[in-house]
């Protein structure tokens, strides 16, 4: 299963676990595309977006934490050198 699907089916998912008028569901793709998701989140390369996602998440984790601007930056370049240039 594609990130693409996973995403819409858990989405559909939350979506319908909240409370939407939609049909529950199938319980078994849920479980794929969450398994797809796993592979996904553990998965050590990437494309272009899911570096610019997981990025943007340590962003926002450490500026909710209280990390100010020059250690951000710092976290950031430690971030882009430790990437792997292909």
């Amino acid at each position: 299963m594609n990130n693409e699907t996973a995403a819409e089916i858990l989405t559909a998912f939350n979506n319908w676990r909240r409370g939407a008028e939609i049909p529950q569901p199938d319980p078994t793709e849920i479980g794929q595309a969450i398994d797809a998701a796993i592979e996904a989140l553990k998965s050590p390369k990437g494309d272009a977006n899911d570096f610019e996602v997981k990025l943007y998440a340590l962003i926002n984790q450490h500026c909710k934490a209280g990390l100010k601007k020059p250690e951000l930056i710092d976290k950031m370049k430690y971030v882009l050198r430790s990437c792997e240039v292909s």
